[in-house]
């Protein structure tokens, strides 16, 4: 029997909220003490990620993480995230040492195909991807611009090795669909509050209507080409799906209608009581070699608006700090989601997290660093809704309603799109013809 790797022993959580309709940072009073929150979990350090795939620190897997995500940071408390710590220096895995084991190891990997393919689902994608992540990353390396040629030969072992991997770690129709849904056994674990209590304005909750297509959470939209969380879209290079959902007081006829009348030029706030969210859903390359949506959430955030000032017109969008909000934030711990939902709520003292994920940040805490640009009332604390109904008239456009499948379709599509997904699928569709040949 294979050492199969029987759980994922660390969290990671997904990136970090939303500049858009709900970044969910704090205007200027920021109305939260994390501290009383009893379900939180400390920061966990870069060390227990050293063996998140099975108890031998030995196993294939775990010294393949090691050497393409783990080795070159320096050690120190983390906040985990749904995607891998990259290249910390720039180009570490190109230098000569590091690239040639990353590539010895991928080859032993390569080497046992069905080995590999017969561990179990839940471990299979979430190391896919994170190899996924690691062939984003290497597919900008060498650029004319930026990186020397001399990296052209380190890149391209990496990248053909990967994207093999990536294709031998592929989930078969059946397992897809019966992939956990872990928001929904959140709610039926009952472990956390299912609605705010502005009694409690810390205690953190998770709406059960929040996946309701007839509830009152409306998902967000908008008339650009571009992501509506655009920043953390880039930020997990395309792939998950950020959902930016709002629920104002009344129901979601009145959040549906608010939406609809917002435009340039007639900014109007939304009122005390409104909660904005911000839920990213893993997606996953399937057999096919294709984008599949799946339902394991990885990080949610929410922002419920105690208080908002009115901000006269004429100011608009000039910050105008004041108001008060509770902010609360849930991430994915892999090691729990094999037994349960795996879902946490974050602690008052967990590090910073940068959208990137190419350095991680020191000596800052998550939870109060998102007021440092998200310090205005209401919809003017949402960067990206400001620029779009003041900025540039290229920039301009209107807000709608839109449901979970419409946006997962629309962020496979952009992904399908960029640059590194073309290179993965002609490396895998070369690969393919040369295995057709070689029968």
């Amino acid at each position: 029997m294979p050492n199969t790797p029987t759980r994922f022993r660390y969290s990671r959580a997904a990136m970090v909220l939303l500049p858009a309709v709900a970044a969910l940072a704090g205007a200027a009073l920021f109305a939260q003490t994390p501290a009383s929150r009893d379900t939180a979990q400390p920061a966990t350090d870069i060390a227990d990620e050293r063996a998140p795939y099975a108890p031998d620190p030995n196993h294939l897997w775990n010294r393949l993480n090691r050497t393409l995500f783990i080795d070159s940071v320096a050690p120190g408390p983390i906040l985990h995230q749904s995607d891998p710590l990259l290249n910390a220096p720039e180009g570490y895995l190109l230098k000569e040492q590091p690239n040639r084991i990353a590539v010895a190891l991928l080859d032993e990997f390569l080497a046992s195909p069905q080995t590999q393919a017969a561990h179990p689902a839940l471990d299979r994608i979430f190391l896919q991807h994170d190899l996924w992540a690691a062939f984003d990353d290497l597919a900008w390396r060498p650029d004319n611009w930026v990186h020397l040629e001399k990296d052209a030969p380190a890149a391209f072992a990496l990248r053909t090795r990967l994207a093999r991997a990536i294709q031998i770690l592929a989930l078969s129709d059946r397992e897809l669909t019966n992939l956990p849904d872990n928001y929904a056994q959140a709610i039926q674990s009952a472990r956390f509050a299912n609605a705010f209590d502005p009694a409690q304005p810390d205690r953190p909750f998770l709406p059960k209507d929040l996946f309701d297509p007839h509830g009152p959470w409306v998902v967000v939209d908008h008339a650009l080409d571009a992501q509506l969380a655009a920043v953390h879209d880039d930020g997990c290079g395309g792939r998950a799906v950020h959902a930016v959902l709002l629920s104002l007081p009344g129901g979601r006829a009145v959040t549906e209608e608010y939406l609809a009348d917002l435009s340039p030029g007639d900014v109007k706030n939304f009122p005390a009581g409104t909660i904005a969210a911000l839920v990213r859903r893993m997606l996953t390359i399937d057999q096919k070699g294709n984008p599949h949506p799946t339902p394991i959430t990885e990080s949610i955030q929410f922002r419920v608006f105690l208080e908002v000032p009115a901000v006269p017109s004429d100011d608009f969008p000039h910050k105008q700090q004041g108001g008060r909000q509770s902010f609360f934030e849930f991430i994915l711990d892999r090691s729990k989601l094999s037994a349960n939902d795996g879902l946490r709520s974050l602690g008052p003292d967990e590090p910073r997290s940068l959208f990137n994920r190419t350095v991680q940040a020191r000596g800052e805490k998550q939870m109060s660093t998102c007021i440092e640009c998200h310090n205005s009332s209401g919809i003017y604390s949402m960067h990206s809704m400001v620029q779009q109904l003041t900025g540039s008239p290229s920039f301009h456009t209107t807000f709608r309603a839109s449901t979970w499948e419409q946006l997962t379709q629309r962020h496979i599509y952009a992904k399908t799109k960029q640059f590194q997904w073309g290179l993965l699928q002609g490396i895998q569709e070369s690969t393919r013809q040369t295995e057709t040949q070689s029968r």
